[in-house]
């Protein structure tokens, strides 16, 4: 929403709005149940990317393409595509927007920006750390204790804004 909220005026509606819990809780669950349904409890833990695997054992008897799994990877395929070209599109904006030289004052000169570059370096080098020296096993329970922090920091912030919200509006 960063960049995209832009676009958007406060009269503009968008139609169906009701419909994004909807469809969203119901992908979730099928995504949750189906792979347990097929490969229970204990076996889905054992797969990094179980629904390929679950995909890869289902079949459709009387469809046109006999096995899920290829219908599957067309899926996965066109959402990474168009999560790589939404997630390139902000970051670029966003970059855009960090380096454009902005003048607020006229006939004064910006200074060069060190400390977004720092910024920049600081988060750029654990990264590069970790595609250097984790295989891909490793670098997902990273990713999987971040996503645990970044839930409760999220929830966290949350109270942080309503109770600073409460308190401005007395």
């Amino acid at each position: 929403m960063a960049v995209f909220n832009r676009y958007f005026g406060k009269k503009d509606k968008i139609p169906g709005l009701w419909l994004i819990p909807i469809l969203g809780s119901a992908v979730m669950f099928s995504t949750f149940f189906i792979p347990i349904g097929f490969h229970g409890t204990e076996g889905v833990e054992s797969f990094i990317y179980v629904w390929i695997s679950t995909a890869d054992s289902m079949r459709m008897e009387f469809g046109f393409v006999e096995r899920v799994i290829y219908i599957i990877l067309l899926v996965y395929l066109s959402l990474s595509l168009l999560f790589i070209t939404v997630t390139w599109h902000v970051g670029a904006e966003l970059l855009k927007d960090a380096f454009a030289k902005k003048r607020w004052t006229p006939g004064v000169e910006q200074k060069f920006g060190w400390k977004l570059w720092i910024i920049i370096i600081l988060f750029s080098t654990p990264y590069l750390f970790m595609v250097k020296f984790l295989d891909e096993k490793q670098f997902f329970e990273l990713i999987r204790e971040w996503l645990n922090l970044r839930y409760l920091s999220e929830i966290a912030l949350v109270i942080i804004v309503f109770w600073l919200g409460r308190k401005a509006a007395k």
